[in-house]
Parts: structure tokens; sequence; C-alpha cells
């Protein structure tokens, strides 16, 4: 069972993608979004659980979608990034946060290509870069 399969859906998100939680940063790691200690407890320690019985570390990115006019709304949500081979395209919304996100994958990503997009159009729809995208290798 892979752990998308096993984290738990987040209280008002409609879509259950798990992408709007959590990204792979490499076979060990995962990207989270910095819940504050006392937003939605119950999933947190699901989703904590789940982590722990994975055996994966974590690192937090910023989380901060709580001026949203209503609850589809992503904006805020800084882990649904577009990764590609050669750039990783981070999205911004205005908010302070936004140069903490970038600081944060400037450390994570050392030598990699890293953009930004004013993503607080699309957030509105409650999605970010990597729910508009469509990922192919070749």
């Amino acid at each position: 069972m892979s752990l998308y399969n096993g984290i738990p859906r987040e209280p008002g998100d409609y879509t259950g993608h798990a992408d709007g939680i959590l990204r792979y940063y490499d076979d060990d790691t995962v990207l989270i979004n910095n819940y504050p200690a006392d937003y939605k407890r119950d999933f947190q320690r699901k989703l904590n659980i789940a982590l722990h019985n994975a055996r994966l570390n974590t690192v937090e990115v910023p989380y901060s979608p709580f001026n949203n006019a209503s609850d589809n709304e992503a904006h805020g949500l800084y882990i649904n990034y577009l990764e590609m081979k050669s750039l990783l395209l981070l999205p911004t919304f205005g908010m302070k946060e936004d140069d903490e996100n970038l600081d944060l994958f400037k450390q994570l990503f050392p030598g990699q290509t890293i953009g930004t997009i004013d993503s607080k159009e699309i957030s509105k729809d409650g999605g970010v870069l990597n729910c508009i995208t469509w990922s192919i290798l070749k």
C-alpha cells in the first residue's frame, strides 16, 4: 500500500487529493504542510500516525489558507507546486509566506532552477499548480 492511500482526507477538502497535504521529497522524506498545532487536531494525529508507520521523515512547508473566502479555495497552499525536470515552479499569493517558501525551496533544491508564479486566481477553484498540470516523462 502506498503512503498516499494511507493518509487521511483533510476535513473540508472536497477533492481528497494528497497533493494538498504532502509531496515526496526523496525516498525517505516528505514535504508536509506546516499546520498550526491547534488546527484540525484529529486529522493531524492521523496524518502523523500514517507518516510514522511509513517510516518517513518530514520537512514542513508554509501553510496559510486561513483568509480564504470559502473552504474550496487553495490560496496559501504552497505545497501544491509544479515540479519539472529542470524547473520547480512555486505558487505565490501576495503573502509574507511567499518569500519564506521560496527561501525554503532554495535550500531544499540547491542548484535547481526555481521560479514563482502568481497563483491567487487559480487557487480560487480549489487547486494550485500541481492540480492544473499533467506530468509526462519522455
